[in-house]
């Protein structure tokens, strides 16, 4: 699941551009809506009612994140980049609320690691006007 939503935004992020970006970000949308419920009904095995909601939440806050991302100087590898990361942190942090294993330390190392991380793609990407 991973490596397709990966392979989405890297797509996305190179052929978008403000003429076509909501014809590039529905699609994208609506896909890591699909991936997400598969992940959350196959490997954690939530009821479909409150899966397809946190997949809706996530579906959302991707394309927000996505949004504002796209809109930063950055080169297409940068924002897919950046992009992922917030998937990967996203799905790491549902996965422990849906296993009871949730808990303020725990969201406060992956915060710490999303911010050191963005730095870093910040600091290794090329930013072009």
């Amino acid at each position: 699941i991973y490596s397709l939503l990966y392979l989405a935004t890297l797509i996305a992020s190179i052929k978008v551009n403000p003429d076509n970006f909501f014809s590039i970000i529905i699609p994208l949308a609506l896909g890591s809506f699909v991936l997400m419920s598969e992940f959350m009904s196959i490997n954690l095995g939530v009821e479909t009612k409150r899966g397809l909601l946190i997949s809706g939440v996530f579906s959302f806050l991707f394309f927000q994140g996505f949004w504002v991302i796209s809109l930063l100087p950055l080169s297409f590898i940068g924002v897919a980049n950046l992009s992922f990361l917030g998937i990967f942190i996203f799905m790491d942090l549902a996965t422990n609320f849906y296993t009871n294993k949730l808990e303020w330390r725990l969201i406060w190392q992956r915060s710490i690691l999303f911010s050191a991380l963005a730095l870093v793609i910040f600091y290794n990407t090329r930013w072009v006007l």
